[in-house]
């Protein structure tokens, strides 16, 4: 699938141009300053075909060689204890562990912190953000939801991916949840692994899966389009619901989504560090 070369194949539809002409995409380019083009469309396409490996390897190595409540009880005593080089256990896990566990040079304690300060100052406003704007504007996204159709994640109806969701939000958006060991930090390791688990029984059971148009089942550059959600258009819903925002706290919010995508394998440089690069990225 290397070899595919992509083209914005909607980029003339009504529905694409109403949304950055007329609706909430006019909106996010008025308020970031983005300069949105479709020039940088081949420098990303890519990331289409473009999935975590190094989870791949570890739900191969882990979750398909024993009972799922095993593996997990496995997995979650390497989250709790950490992994070192030396410690007899598979390259896979040593590789995603020794990862996880180094902070990378650009992490800021202080805009984690000012991140996660504005979800719960908002309180209410937050949950409504995240339920009627994010989490619902997505389904809008065809491709992109696929795998939730797929797997049959909404079959019994979007309340419990909403409430699964809430309850990743809430833990990896509280003070200090992300450093190494924390309950943010394991509900991103058992997120990631789940995307994983997901992506490998997806290419083995459903056969139908048609990866030069959908790209491959929760790809990296889906992935990118899913963290904007939870900071870029998290933001534009709390600023329309009328709340305040400073700029250490504007800036906190996409630090910390970019240090959850960090933890979950997304390629750093798919991961915005301001509103104006969130903006532009979304609209590729």
């Amino acid at each position: 699938m290397e070899s595919t070369v992509l083209h914005p194949r909607f980029k003339d539809s009504v529905h694409f141009k109403d949304f950055w002409e007329k609706g909430n995409g006019k909106q996010l380019i008025e308020i970031s300053g983005a300069k949105v083009s479709l020039n940088d469309f081949e420098k990303f396409s890519s990331y289409y075909y473009d999935i975590d490996q190094t989870g791949d390897e570890v739900v191969k190595d882990i979750y398909f060689t024993k009972k799922f409540h095993e593996a997990s009880k496995e997995i979650e005593q390497y989250i709790r204890n950490g992994i070192s080089e030396t410690d007899n256990v598979p390259e896979s896990v040593k590789k995603l562990f020794i990862q996880t566990q180094r902070k990378p040079e650009w992490l800021n304690d202080q805009l984690l912190k000012s991140g996660a300060e504005l979800c719960m100052r908002c309180g209410l406003d937050s949950l409504i953000s995240l339920r009627d704007y994010c989490l619902m504007g997505g389904y809008d996204f065809a491709y992109l939801n696929k795998p939730l159709i797929v797997t049959e994640a909404l079959k019994k109806g979007a309340v419990k991916r909403l409430s699964e969701t809430l309850d990743f939000w809430v833990n990896v958006t509280r003070y200090n949840a992300l450093e190494i060991h924390g309950k943010g930090y394991e509900f991103a390791i058992k997120t990631r692994l789940i995307h994983s688990y997901a992506r490998l029984s997806i290419k083995k059971h459903y056969k139908n899966w048609d990866t030069e148009n959908w790209g491959e089942p929760i790809n990296s550059w889906d992935m990118m389009a899913t963290y904007i959600g939870f900071s870029l258009v998290f933001l534009h819903s709390l600023q329309k619901l009328g709340n305040t925002i400073s700029n250490e706290e504007e800036l906190g919010i996409f630090h910390l989504w970019k240090y959850v995508g960090y933890l979950l394998g997304i390629p750093e440089n798919l991961l915005p560090d301001n509103k104006k690069q969130a903006t532009e990225y979304f609209y590729l």
